[in-house]
């Protein structure tokens, strides 16, 4: 009778390992259909927004959407605006970072409202840019004539001194 325990236990050990090893095997193969859901969803988005683009030549200039694979798929709008998949695998979050830090502008889990969001986001760096554009360029012809006036200044006082100069050495 102690051997048919023994035999039992080992199967039990057994069975206990391969269902572990079945589990494992199971998890690992959520995360990487995790990592696909992702893309494929930033995929959907890109395929929303880029006929959307493709109606205006300064937006097609301007914004060059891309998607990025990698632990975190990632899909760049330009050259500093991004969606990602996070913190869970359905929802959306639109990204602009710059020179200070990672800032969060819009988060949902409606892909409707992202590319809705997003386009208006798009929107409003094609008006800044169109603003950067036509901004006239006074700060340049300002700093030729402030340098002419400096090195006019500059000329008289150097005369001054030296007109000082030979008025006291003369005396």
């Amino acid at each position: 009778m102690a051997q048919v325990s023994e035999f039992t236990l080992e199967e039990t050990l057994l069975q206990a390992l391969q269902d572990a090893r079945a589990k494992e095997s199971a998890r690992l193969e959520a995360m990487f259909n995790v990592q696909d859901l992702r893309t494929l969803r930033l995929m959907n988005l890109h395929d929303m927004i880029e006929p959307e683009l493709a109606q205006n030549a300064l937006a097609k200039a301007l914004f060059n959407l891309n998607l990025e694979p990698g632990e975190i798929p990632r899909l760049w709008l330009g050259l500093t605006s991004s969606i990602v998949m996070d913190p869970d695998p359905k929802t959306y979050r639109l990204v602009n970072m710059n020179e200070a830090a990672r800032e969060t502008l819009f988060e949902t889990t409606d892909m409707v409202a992202m590319k809705s969001f997003a386009l208006r986001h798009m929107a409003f760096q094609i008006i800044d840019q169109r603003r950067k554009a036509s901004k006239p360029v006074t700060l340049r012809q300002n700093s030729i004539l402030s340098l002419a006036l400096m090195w006019l200044t500059g000329v008289v006082c150097g005369i001054a001194g030296l007109i000082i100069c030979d008025f006291i050495i003369r005396r």
